[in-house]
């Protein structure tokens, strides 16, 4: 869809010079190129060359990524793809393509057991990754999990992990206290500040702080009639 001066969209088109996705369930885009997580199936992220005269899609590469179940949450940089999976309980990092977007080179972990006692044992259920400020945000039954990206562009769960910021990883008790969205569906970031999505407590958007150590605190939330928790995007 077009995006109009002032942020509403026009007319919208399919997608249809790209492949019939079976259950497009996250989005990110990154380079040029837009990725789609498929919860459909086996474990695939389309990458799709975006056309910047029109936005429409082109040149879909189906990029399997190992043994996941039903993919929900996926975030990209110039170098590296993350992507998880909500019935498995899995993060897996891939290797992304400076020719063409294309995803490689996937290694996976488990995110069951991060922060046993506070939601993520035995089942972590992430339903949500986003990148910003150097940090990996990931949406769990147990708040929001904030992983800093090394420079070769891994990241580290422990187990558990840690309520102290700044730790190679973090589970941020901030945000279950101070918003109701909880668990975690959707992130977005904008000038020091995070925006998430969620269904509990009746669902909404929580306005929050964004912390120089990465944690989101300070919360506000902004309620939804329609107990809204999907993604979210600033543009």
């Amino acid at each position: 869809c077009p995006v109009n001066p002032d942020g509403t969209l026009g007319t919208c088109t399919s997608a249809t010079a790209a492949p019939t996705f079976g259950l497009p369930n996250a989005l990110a885009v990154s380079g040029g190129y837009l990725y789609v997580a498929d919860a459909n199936g086996p474990g695939y992220v389309w990458s799709c060359t975006i056309n910047g005269a029109n936005g429409s899609l082109s040149a879909c590469i189906p990029n399997a990524i190992g043994t996941v179940n039903t993919l929900d949450g996926v975030a990209v940089t110039a170098t590296a793809a993350y992507i998880v999976d909500i019935n498995g309980g899995n993060l897996t990092t891939c290797t992304v393509s400076p020719v063409d977007g294309s995803l490689s080179a996937c290694t996976q972990v488990t995110l069951n057991g991060t922060a046993p006692g506070n939601g993520n044992t035995p089942n972590s259920s992430p339903r949500s990754a986003a990148v910003y400020g150097g940090n990996l945000y990931i949406g769990t039954n147990a708040g929001d999990m904030v992983l800093p990206i090394a420079g070769n562009g891994t990241v580290t769960p422990n187990y558990p992990c840690s309520l102290t910021p700044g730790t190679s990883c973090t589970i941020d008790g901030n945000v279950p206290t101070a918003s109701t969205q909880t668990p975690i569906s959707g992130f977005a970031f904008n000038h020091g500040h995070a925006y998430v999505s969620g269904f509990g407590g009746g669902g909404g958007i929580g306005i929050c702080t964004l912390e120089p150590s990465g944690i989101i605190d300070n919360c506000a939330t902004s309620p939804s009639p329609t107990g809204y928790y999907g993604g979210l995007a600033v543009h």
